[in-house]
């Protein structure tokens, strides 16, 4: 009996140390799977320090290519479609050798890391042949700074049609209800107010208000003004305004730019043919005339000189001029006032000796006895 308990305690024994041996083999086994994972997680931390590195390197590399003289030549473009080309090459590297590798993904960057690259190249390529154009003739320029929306508004503007009811001629600047709750003078004053402060302007109406107001100086001058710019658009040949009194006939060009930018002599040169032109067709003496916001460039200015263009620089735009048309109509006679929004307005001469007048606001207007017009067109 003793033999049996002896063996069954020896045998528990036994039994306990092999499971006491197959639990510390199962904790070293785990450890090494630990530490595996670990070395893992570091290996793939030190492999996305190297990458911040190397796209560091990479964008200082890009910038330093980007201010080199050397800009307009092809081996630079080639070095940078290099750059980025080998920027790709990390990614999709990266994508193959991480812990759980990403293969759809390199597979895709090196799908397009080639297209990529030729994009990238032409691309390059273009921006030095046209810094190398804007170089050699600074006019290009002032057409690469045209917006195709100033070329879409002159056309609209130019054809307008006619509004179908009267508050369609203020229907963007009145809500239905105020146009029915407001009085006359109310609501065309408020939507004046609303034309003249509403943003979002194109390049191409901020040049026709400065051309409007131009005119305005040269009418409260006593000359008969015809707004060419505004009623040909883009067609006006360099002609925005043409000036007249009795014994001359003044054929102005108007720019409103930034101050930072600077005319060039192409304009002047345009504004010369015009006025030749503008000659053979008259007995008056006829003159050229520039007026801008900005200033001309030496070599304009000179050619100016020599081609007896007259050069007026710095003229600020006053926006709180006058701007309400007060006409007689010369068949009627009835005295009719013109806000800028009409379509005819641009139409519309002013002659002061007549009786003729600018005017600030709506009431002044018809405290002058003029009246709103009955059939009016909208500018869009």
């Amino acid at each position: 009996m003793e033999a049996i308990i002896a063996l069954i305690i020896v045998i528990g024994i036994v039994s306990w140390l092999n499971n006491a041996v197959n639990n510390v083999k199962e904790k070293q086994r785990l450890k090494k799977e630990i530490e595996k994972e670990r070395q893992e997680v570091i290996k793939e931390k030190d492999l996305i320090e190297k990458e911040k590195k190397n796209t560091i390197e990479l964008k200082k590399d890009i910038e330093n290519l980007k201010k080199d003289i050397t800009q307009n030549s092809p081996w630079l473009a080639e070095k940078l479609a290099d750059c980025y080309t080998i920027y790709d090459i990390q990614k999709e590297n990266y994508l193959k050798n991480k812990s759980h590798p990403a293969y759809k993904a390199s597979e895709i960057v090196a799908e397009v890391k080639e297209e990529k690259r030729k994009l990238l190249k032409d691309n390059r390529m273009l921006n030095y042949q046209l810094k190398l154009l804007c170089d050699s003739f600074p006019f290009v320029e002032n057409f690469i700074q045209e917006d195709l929306d100033n070329y879409r508004d002159a056309i609209e503007y130019i054809n307008q049609p006619e509004v179908k009811d009267e508050y369609e001629t203020v229907s963007k600047y009145l809500t239905p209800d105020e146009y029915k709750k407001l009085s006359s003078t109310e609501k065309y004053q408020l939507a004046l107010e609303r034309y003249l402060n509403r943003k979002n302007k194109s390049l191409w109406l901020i040049g026709i208000s400065y051309e409007r107001y131009v005119g305005y100086l040269y009418e409260t001058r006593g000359y008969n003004v015809e707004y060419t710019g505004a009623l040909q658009g883009i067609m006006d040949e360099g002609c925005d305004l043409i000036a007249e009194d009795p014994k001359e006939k003044l054929i102005i060009q108007c720019k409103y730019w930034r101050k930072e930018r600077v005319i060039h002599e192409n304009v002047v040169l345009q504004l010369y043919g015009t006025m030749v032109l503008k000659k053979l067709d008259s007995n008056k003496t006829v003159k050229g005339l520039l007026i801008t916001s900005t200033t001309l460039s030496e070599n304009a200015k000179r050619i100016a000189n020599a081609l007896d263009i007259k050069v007026v620089e710095n003229v600020n735009f006053d926006k709180t001029y006058p701007c309400i048309k007060c006409n007689i109509n010369k068949g009627t006679k009835e005295k009719i006032y013109h806000l800028p929004f009409d379509q005819q307005y641009d139409r519309i001469k002013i002659d002061l000796k007549k009786g003729e007048k600018y005017v600030e606001t709506v009431a002044e207007g018809e405290e002058k006895g003029f009246r709103r017009a009955k059939k009016h067109y909208y500018e869009s």
